[in-house]
């Protein structure tokens, strides 16, 4: 079923909360769907708003288009009157707030956070895509102290949380565009720069109208585009960003 309809597949519909994943005005919890899988599950009804869920799940497509490693992401249904499982009362309520689509994130079992030493050991192609992904999308949230990047229990690095990432309001906001790697960056200061010599994979059109239609109706309503008008400003800013190499 679409995600701009009120309902959702069992895939798609969280099932059970299992817990609350770190502190924080956010609350990501770990939620299971009617399907079993886990996710991290990011709220609307959080501060943040619709408006974040937006970017991120934008800024996850864009970054699986440049193939970057990261977990899958997807809208997830949270049905109305969902009862209370977890947390606090100021939990609760936020989850009361988010009936409706939120942001699922396929949960990684027994990954942990990239130490500073692992970060400067991370094979050149993860690097090389991922310095690419995050300059079109000027991911301010990738410091040595917080890099957003996993390890798994194989020793495969994943990237994680583009919720950070400054393209839609710069795109909503007509502000000054700028690709430069954001200041702080785990990556501003390597000595190895791969990522020009990766072949051009500028989203397309095609591209762009996808993740659209995949985009819940709640989410495209916290920004003053309606959807042609969002994929004309997308394609704009990829051509910008063409022009800028």
């Amino acid at each position: 079923m679409s995600t701009t309809e009120s309902g959702a597949a069992p895939a798609h519909t969280v099932a059970r909360l299992l817990s609350i994943m770190r502190g924080g005005s956010a609350f990501p919890a770990l939620a299971e769907t009617a399907t079993g899988e886990k996710h991290l599950l990011k709220l609307s009804g959080s501060a943040s708003g619709p408006r974040s869920l937006l970017a991120e799940f934008l800024a996850s497509r864009i970054a699986a288009h440049l193939d970057v490693a990261m977990p899958a992401v997807r809208p997830l249904f949270l049905p109305p009157g969902f009862p209370w499982q977890i947390g606090t009362d100021e939990f609760d309520e936020m989850l009361q707030r988010s009936y409706g689509w939120n942001l699922g994130v396929a949960y990684l079992p027994d990954a942990r956070v990239a130490t500073a030493v692992e970060l400067g050991r991370l094979p050149e192609g993860f690097t090389a895509r991922l310095e690419r992904a995050d300059r079109l999308l000027q991911n301010v949230d990738r410091t040595v102290a917080n890099p957003n990047v996993l390890i798994d229990a194989g020793g495969q690095p994943w990237a994680i949380d583009f919720g950070a990432c400054l393209f839609l309001d710069r795109i909503v906001n007509s502000t000054k565009l700028s690709f430069a790697l954001p200041a702080g960056h785990f990556l501003a200061s390597s000595p190895v720069r791969a990522a020009a010599s990766l072949p051009a994979r500028i989203p397309e059109r095609d591209d762009v109208r996808t993740w659209i239609a995949e985009t819940p109706r709640a989410w495209l309503e916290s920004i003053p585009f309606d959807a042609a008008a969002l994929e004309e400003e997308l394609c704009a800013y990829f051509g910008a960003y063409a022009r800028s190499h």
